[in-house]
Parts: structure tokens; C-alpha cells; sequence
């Protein structure tokens, strides 16, 4: 069984470096370098082209919109874009299995008792979380911070420090971005303003 759960974070793995853009690409999103396209949240009516495509350093490719700051990865764009699950026992079952048959991949053979999907459940919350702070707008706050201790922007984003415009803000993101039921972000202590 551990051979199985192996497996499927090697293909999560897989699939979040090199099948991005083919992915959006297929949707009938045109993928430019510099360039940028309508955002892929369906909450978000984007009228500007304000969602970018980039290669994180780690080689995992991401989009991100600059106006609503909705973020992530080939996973993450399979929910906006075929409403397919982020988590639970859909998230493997369907996701992941789609989006390996799309490309020829041999999807993973796993089957979840309850706790199993909670662990994942909360590793996918946390991701999210980490997303969402990642990739927002640094506060104020932060950003007289950071100038104190005379920090590039390279160090910043290396290191994955951000911030959030305000908690409902961030609370807003987690249930209605990435669907995370609140009281689940409370049971994981992902709910804390």
C-alpha cells in the first residue's frame, strides 16, 4: 500500500511540472510568455487579461491572476476550469485519473480509508493556505518589514514569505477558490484572523 501512495505523489509531482500550459492550452487558453490571459476563477468576471503563466524555481509550473489572486497548478486548473475536486476521494479518483488518461500516463491504484483522506484533505488545505500567502500582495506591514531588514525580492520569493489583504479576505479564498469547507479550516487550525 505504501508503493501506491508513493505513486500518487510521484504523478501529483509529475503533473504539476510540464502539464500546465499544455492543459490551459487545451481549454483554448492561449499560453504566451509575457504575456497574459482572462483569469480561470469562474467567481471572478476578468475583463483585462490579468492571469500570468510562470515556472516556480522549484520547476512547478503555476498561473496566478494579479487582480483576484487566485493561484496554482495544473490540479488547481482542472477545478476552475471542469469543476473536478481538490480533495476527498474525487480528488484521486477523478482529477488525477483524468488528467493522467489526458496525457498517457499510468494513473495511480489507491483506495483511502477516512483518516487517509482527512491527512490529505489537510495537506491540500495547507498547500492552499501556503498559495494564497504566497502569492498575494504583501501588506504594508510586511513590507516596511522587510525593507527594515533590507531583503530583496528575490530572497522574499525564494523563500515563499507573504502576506494577505485581511483574514476574510484570505477566508474568502480558501472556501470559494479551492473549496474548503470552514469548519474543516477550523478542525485543521486553517481559520485563525
Amino acid at each position: 500500500m505504501a508503493r501506491n501512495f508513493d505513486r500518487l505523489r510521484d504523478v501529483v509531482e509529475l503533473l504539476k511540472r510540464g502539464y500546465l500550459k499544455p492543459y490551459l492550452e487545451s481549454q483554448g487558453i492561449r499560453v504566451e510568455r509575457n504575456r497574459s490571459f482572462h483569469c480561470i476563477n469562474p467567481d471572478h468576471a476578468d475583463r483585462n487579461a490579468s492571469c500570468g503563466y510562470f515556472v516556480a524555481s522549484d520547476g512547478v509550473e503555476l498561473f496566478h491572476c494579479f487582480a483576484c489572486g487566485c493561484a496554482g497548478t495544473v490540479l488547481e486548473a482542472a477545478h476552475f476550469l471542469e469543476g473536478k475536486p481538490l480533495s476527498g476521494a474525487g480528488f484521486v479518483s477523478d482529477t488525477i485519473r483524468h488528467l493522467c488518461e489526458t496525457w498517457s500516463i499510468e494513473p495511480p491504484n489507491v483506495e483511502f480509508n477516512e483518516e487517509q483522506l482527512y491527512e490529505m484533505e489537510t495537506y491540500q488545505a495547507y498547500a492552499h493556505a501556503a498559495m494564497i500567502i504566497k502569492h498575494s500582495k504583501l501588506s504594508d506591514s510586511v513590507s516596511a518589514k522587510l525593507l527594515e531588514y533590507s531583503w530583496s525580492t528575490d530572497v522574499v520569493a525564494s523563500i515563499g514569505i507573504g502576506s494577505v489583504k485581511s483574514y476574510d479576505d484570505y477566508i474568502g479564498r480558501m472556501v470559494s477558490h479551492y473549496g474548503h469547507k470552514l469548519s474543516f479550516l477550523q478542525e485543521v487550525d486553517l481559520d485563525q484572523g
